[in-house]
């Protein structure tokens, strides 16, 4: 039996279609080590994570193993919080909004994109698209995600355990990860920075000529 039928049915979409979105991202990024080592033999700079990034990234994926169990199971019933409908749906509009966050900054991100603190020799920095907007949209994209399974799927080892995973991994990350970018970009980045937040477009956006 299909608990909370469309707060599931929403969920499940938004499931698929981020691994989706990922396995795509992935296949790119494996074409992409396969090419460059055919022609550029110069060494990729990573930045290790931090062990609260892990810790972050199992919370978070066992909040989502949660809301699968919730979808057939009511083992987690317990955990369950009573919410207003309008909220629910305020839920489920900033889920599928974090979606096409994910969707378009693979997009516009394109075979530059790494799961890990990288940057590859042919690394370019990308300032089109959604990035011209935020810096780091596909983080915008899992905090709101997160964010989001508060209002759609009102149990709290749903939610409120995605959002400490999540601020475990970004908080552990984001800043060794704009310190490897102005490494690697210098004078670009540091101006794409003044230019751009990390997470939220600015009211008035001015780009420099």
């Amino acid at each position: 039996m299909i608990r909370d039928g469309v707060g599931s049915a929403i969920y499940w979409t938004g499931l698929v279609g981020s691994v989706a979105i990922r396995h795509r991202a992935t296949r790119r990024l494996t074409q992409r080590a396969e090419s460059v080592r055919a022609v550029d033999d110069s060494p990729m700079r990573r930045a290790p994570d931090r062990p609260c990034v892990t810790f972050g990234q199992i919370l978070w994926t066992l909040a989502q193993a949660a809301a699968v169990v919730r979808t057939f199971s009511s083992a987690l019933e317990f955990a369950e919080y009573r919410i207003f409908p309008l909220w629910r749906a305020t839920g489920a509009v900033g889920f599928v909004a974090s979606l096409f966050v994910l969707w378009r900054a693979h997009r516009d991100l394109g075979h530059h994109w790494d799961h890990r603190l990288a940057i590859h020799g042919e690394h370019q920095l990308v300032t089109t698209g959604i990035y011209r907007y935020v810096r780091h949209p596909l983080y915008a994209a899992y905090w709101l995600w997160s964010l989001s399974l508060v209002l759609l799927l009102p149990n709290w080892l749903i939610g409120p355990v995605s959002i400490v995973g999540f601020a475990l991994v970004y908080y552990g990350r984001v800043d060794r990860e704009e310190r490897l970018l102005k490494d690697q970009f210098g004078a670009a980045y540091e101006q794409y920075s003044r230019q751009t937040n990390r997470l939220v477009p600015r009211m008035c956006h001015k780009r420099s000529e």
